[in-house]
C-alpha cells in the first residue's frame, strides 16, 4: 500500500511543507500537517499528491514535478526528455507526455529511469512541450 501525502508551498513565506492534506470547511484554506500536528497553510495552485513512485536517486515523485525521462531504446540511441507530472482524471493515474505523444502512466515505462529535475513551480521553463 502506498502513503497518500502531498506537498505545497506555505503561503506565509514560500518554503516547501510535506504530509497529509487539510481543508478548512469555513473559509477554503488549504493546510499540510506532518505526524506533529504542526499546521502550514499552503498556496493551493502549488499542491501535489506522492504518486507512489521514487527516482533513481530514491526522490519521491510528486504531482508538478519534472522529471527527466532516460529511455533505453532497442534499436537506435537512448531517448532523454523533461517530462511534467501530473494526475489524469480520465486515466485515473499519474501521467506525463512523452513527446507530442498523448499522455502515458508513469508507471507503465519499461527500462525507463525517472529523474526528478525540478517543479512546475520553481522552473517552470524545464519542460517545453508543456
Amino acid at each position: 500500500m502506498r502513503d497518500i501525502k502531498f506537498r505545497g508551498k506555505r503561503a506565509d513565506n514560500g518554503q516547501w511543507v510535506y504530509g497529509y492534506l487539510i481543508k478548512d470547511c469555513d473559509d477554503n484554506k488549504f493546510y499540510i500537517t506532518n505526524t506533529r500536528a504542526i499546521y502550514h497553510e499552503v498556496n493551493p495552485d502549488t499542491i501535489g499528491q506522492y504518486t507512489g513512485l521514487k527516482d533513481i536517486n530514491n526522490k519521491e515523485i510528486y504531482e508538478g514535478n519534472i522529471v527527466l525521462i532516460s529511455m533505453s531504446m532497442i534499436y537506435g540511441k537512448p531517448i532523454e526528455q523533461n517530462c511534467k507530472v501530473w494526475f489524469e482524471e480520465r486515466l485515473s493515474s499519474f501521467v506525463c507526455n512523452w513527446g507530442n505523444n498523448p499522455p502515458v502512466r508513469i508507471g507503465s515505462f519499461c527500462n525507463t529511469a525517472f529523474e526528478v529535475i525540478g517543479n512546475i513551480y520553481d522552473n517552470p521553463g524545464l519542460v517545453k512541450n508543456d
